[in-house]
């Protein structure tokens, strides 16, 4: 891929609406608590300006998957329970994107699926943005989902790799730039493959606990971190892309009465994320740096729309598409 040579720095902020963090969230009733930490997330971010006075368009991506169908009889439950909700983040300027955790050990049945379950959440919302559960991608998946119309899947954790068997994933050759995953492999670009789905990777920030031998590890940019661990790791990172993406769950700011507040890694409170956010756009700004926020898909867009403008101008010199060192 190419690009123009800018000062603009894309950031990206997304929010999963799962249950994954903790036991307790499979509950029902811990539900309304986590879209209602949602929603004073929403507001509280609102708050906050990019460098062009513009609030964060953030990118909502909520779970739809054939465990949910299994559990609450119908994979399309919390954009059925929650459509009020998410129609008013839409009317905002925010997106509304798809999520689903699938049982890698039932993959093919899994993936059968998946083709209803866009469609009846599609008739809800107009999803163009694919995050999937846990990391996890695979040849096969990356093609379903851009046979089924995806613009942008944003799941790619660049360098990392785990060989659980409950949650295995594979991206330790994957740029940490977007790009076109190649059609015989997910990791790698295909820069002829214009018209296909756009990777657009989690930044990931060089953190380091205790028991993380030699140094720090690479972990993706969650806004939830606390802020000794998450300002260390902003600080410690030495090349930048020019689109960055950060998550927030808000699960993870809403834990279940009687867990304990301590964390090694999150905060587990609604302050973290808003103060971690204006971090980031402090330390892009002291490097000179102007920062504009955009959702994953209205990304993509731009990252297509460059990419276009510039496949049959062959009077520029090649160079990296999104990726430049500070």
């Amino acid at each position: 891929m190419r690009k123009d040579i800018t000062e603009d720095i894309t950031l990206c902020i997304t929010a999963d609406i799962c249950n994954a963090v903790f036991p307790e969230h499979r509950d029902i009733n811990r539900w309304d608590e986590i879209i209602s930490a949602g929603i004073r997330l929403e507001e509280r971010l609102a708050e906050i300006a990019d460098d062009y006075g513009n609030p964060p368009e953030i990118t909502w991506f909520v779970r739809a998957d054939p465990s949910m169908r299994k559990r609450f009889f119908s994979a399309t439950f919390l954009f059925e329970r929650f459509g009020a909700h998410l129609s008013r983040f839409a009317a905002r300027g925010h997106e509304i994107a798809w999520h689903p955790h699938l049982d890698v050990q039932s993959l093919k049945r899994e993936m059968n699926e998946l083709p209803k379950i866009v469609k009846n959440v599609r008739s809800l919302f107009p999803v163009e943005s694919v995050r999937i559960g846990g990391g996890f991608h695979s040849i096969e998946l990356m093609k379903l989902v851009s046979k089924l119309g995806f613009a942008a899947d944003s799941t790619a954790l660049p360098g990392r790799f785990s060989i659980d068997i409950g949650t295995p994933f594979d991206w330790k050759n994957a740029p940490d730039t977007p790009y076109f995953p190649g059609k015989s492999d997910y990791q790698f670009e295909d820069e002829f493959q214009e018209s296909g789905i756009v990777e657009i990777p989690f930044t990931m920030l060089p953190i380091k606990l205790d028991g993380d031998m030699p140094g720090p590890s690479s972990r993706y940019m969650n806004f939830s971190y606390q802020a000794e661990h998450f300002g260390s790791g902003v600080m410690a990172k030495r090349n930048w892309s020019d689109v960055l993406v950060g998550i927030i769950h808000p699960a993870e700011i809403v834990p279940p009465k009687g867990t304990s507040n301590w964390h090694k890694l999150l905060s587990l409170c609604e302050e973290e994320p808003v103060e971690n956010i204006k971090f980031i756009l402090e330390r892009l700004r002291s490097l000179g740096k102007k920062v504009r926020f955009r959702t994953i898909n209205s990304t993509q867009s731009e990252i297509r729309d460059k990419y276009m403008s510039h496949a049959d101008d062959t009077s520029k010199p090649e160079v990296g598409f999104v990726s430049r060192g500070m």
